[in-house]
């Protein structure tokens, strides 16, 4: 799980630190303070720390600010298997010559007070735990991911370093954007290409509907699930989820597919919906039905140790929503999710200890949790029937 995040010089997060103590946390605040910043942050340096690519010099790889601080630097904390870890990164400004143009790394291990270095690197000289000689990596390259390629299974650090990837390799950052691109069918070549790429090395779907179709095709018992939730017994968005083999199709005169087999996802919406008796392409549903669908089938399918999601609730009936942040809220036992929301309604479904605030100082993001004081206070205020959104606004927070 993880348990805290500092960044500095990054966008709009000059110096950004905050703590989570939830499975399950909520970052709110007006449009323009850093929100979506602080996901784009922990989902770059989770996925940029596993390759042995390059940190790349001529790019917006890190967006930084002119504040008293050579380059960027991130630390996230992270509780695992019972063992508390701080990963640090640090890396200079590229575009000022003057400086070298070296990556620092450091990754403990331990609880409480006790603590031992995994690793620390500083440029190209690596020291690992259990080992007297220094380890030389190229400059530019992750001392993660060069030091789960270079030292064997059994050393000493391995298993830290496994633990950590392993979490930074779950880690995804979602947009689920209003309207996107969304496919009728897939054609069994295509899916079987992707299929075997992600059983091989565990590429993301391309698509909603390639989800689906693996689901059905290669678990089963999951798609069972996924029914299951977004169903009349759970969710209740659907009647009926499926995916139509269709066989050999031949195009029309203007289009020849060949002869090829076609997968074809099919929903029938819940009969209290338009359409409920009728089955809909994925194209065809509104976009909350959609959306809803694909939260749910990206829950389940990735199967991630942290889901970064953006307004989650865009689109959807405020009627749903309890049930769709129940449902999140039982699954984050499993993934933790850390969401962005503007929603009132969003807020009044969550607990105090699931809120964390947003807001711009002087142009820099900052971030923080209820204190001690705010939550008795809030919890007495939703005692005599307020709502966490009415007395985060009477704290002038939203």
């Amino acid at each position: 799980m993880l348990r805290s995040v500092e960044i500095q010089n990054f966008g709009s997060c000059a110096r950004t630190s905050f703590d989570l103590d939830a499975p399950l946390s909520a970052l709110c605040g007006r449009n323009g303070v850093g929100k979506t910043t602080v996901l784009n942050a922990i989902a770059l340096l989770c996925s940029k720390t596993i390759t042995a690519y390059p940190i790349p010099t001529r790019s917006n790889f890190f967006l930084r600010r002119s504040v008293d601080i050579a380059g960027v630097s991130m630390t996230l904390g992270l509780e695992l298997d019972g063992v508390h870890y701080d990963y640090e990164f640090s890396a200079p400004d590229f575009s000022d010559s003057a400086r070298p143009v070296e990556l620092t790394e450091f990754l403990t291990a331990g609880n409480g007070e006790s603590r031992t270095s995994v690793f620390s690197r500083q440029g190209e000289s690596v020291e690992a735990l259990g080992r007297t000689d220094c380890i030389r990596i190229p400059k530019l390259t992750p001392g993660l991911a060069a030091l789960i390629s270079l030292l064997p299974r059994d050393d000493p650090a391995s298993l830290h370093l496994e633990r950590v990837r392993s979490f930074f390799a779950g880690v995804r950052y979602y947009t689920f954007e209003v309207d996107p691109p969304t496919e009728s069918m897939i054609s069994a070549r295509a899916y079987e290409e992707w299929r075997d790429r992600h059983k091989a090395v565990g590429e993301p779907a391309p698509s909603l509907a390639m989800c689906l179709v693996y689901m059905q095709q290669e678990e089963p018992e999951l798609f069972d699930e996924l029914q299951s939730i977004l169903g009349p017994e759970g969710i209740g968005v659907v009647e009926w989820i499926g995916v139509h083999d269709l066989g050999s199709i031949i195009a029309n005169s203007e289009e020849r597919w060949g002869d090829s087999k076609y997968f074809m996802p099919q929903v029938i919406p819940s009969r209290h919906m338009g359409g409920g008796a009728n089955s809909f392409r994925l194209p065809e549903l509104s976009v909350g039905t959609r959306r809803i669908i694909q939260i749910v089938t990206s829950m389940l399918f990735d199967r991630r140790s942290l889901m970064l999601m953006e307004q989650p609730e865009d689109s959807i009936h405020p009627g749903l929503l309890r049930k769709l942040i129940d449902l999140l809220r039982t699954y984050s036992g499993d993934t933790q999710m850390l969401f962005t929301t503007h929603s009132a309604a969003v807020l009044d479904i969550l607990e105090p200890e699931e809120v964390l605030l947003a807001t711009a100082v002087e142009g820099s993001t900052e971030v923080r949790r209820l204190t001690p004081d705010e939550l008795v206070r809030a919890k007495d205020f939703l005692a005599s029937e307020g709502t966490l959104s009415d007395f985060l606004e009477a704290q002038d927070e939203l």
